[in-house]
């Protein structure tokens, strides 16, 4: 029996997957990332997707953490996040997404919270 050599590379870029991922018309990106005590989450999307926008932040269980609601006059931002949930009850280390949503548009990020 013969078996085929597997190539694994492990020269992995998040910010290239990112950019790669983000080349329709919204953006959005975490730094630092991983964190421990906070990250600022920065969003761009375009004119035409201006309606209402939120920020929405997800536990690796897909329970709703935290929400930012984003003005929808401005076309790129900022919020930041410091590791608490709605009732600012410090949350654990691991991983959590963050979840651009606007119109009917969704751009998904993955954070690290490290403690």
């Amino acid at each position: 029996m013969r078996y085929a050599a597997l190539k694994i590379d492990f020269n992995y870029n998040a910010f290239a997957e990112e950019i790669d991922i983000c080349s329709s018309k919204l953006v959005l990106t975490s730094y630092p990332n991983p964190f421990s005590s906070s990250t600022t989450i920065y969003f761009n999307f375009t004119t035409e997707n201006r309606e209402h926008a939120e920020i929405v932040i997800y536990n690796i269980k897909g329970q709703k953490i935290k929400t930012f609601d984003v003005i929808p006059k401005v076309v790129e931002g900022a919020v930041m996040w410091d590791g608490r949930d709605e009732k600012q009850k410090k949350v654990g280390s691991g991983i959590y997404f963050n979840v651009l949503k606007t119109g009917n548009e969704k751009l998904v990020g993955k954070m690290v919270l490290l403690e």
